[in-house]
């Protein structure tokens, strides 16, 4: 059986490619997002088999996701009809 922290690393690699397939319809706050969810995800299967680059990888995936996360909500938000009103 495999170890519960694999079990999420195989939810975040559908989740990593789910979200680079869908990459140009989703909002950037929802893109970084999955991203990070995704790295959070991966990262602990690779500390447990002890494959240090890619749980480097996926830290560094995580730290451009909150990012980019951060930008997102720091963005200006276009104004709607109904803010004029």
């Amino acid at each position: 059986m495999p170890s519960p922290f694999s079990m999420l690393a195989w939810i975040g690699m559908a989740v990593l490619l789910g979200a680079y397939f869908r990459r140009e319809t989703l909002p950037p706050m929802t893109y970084a997002a999955l991203n990070l969810v995704a790295g959070l995800l991966i990262a602990p299967v690779c500390w447990e088999q002890r494959a240090w680059p890619p749980f480097a990888l996926q830290l560094a995936w995580a730290a451009i996701a909150v990012r980019d996360l951060v930008r997102a909500m720091r963005a200006p938000r276009p104004s709607t009809q109904a803010d004029t009103d």
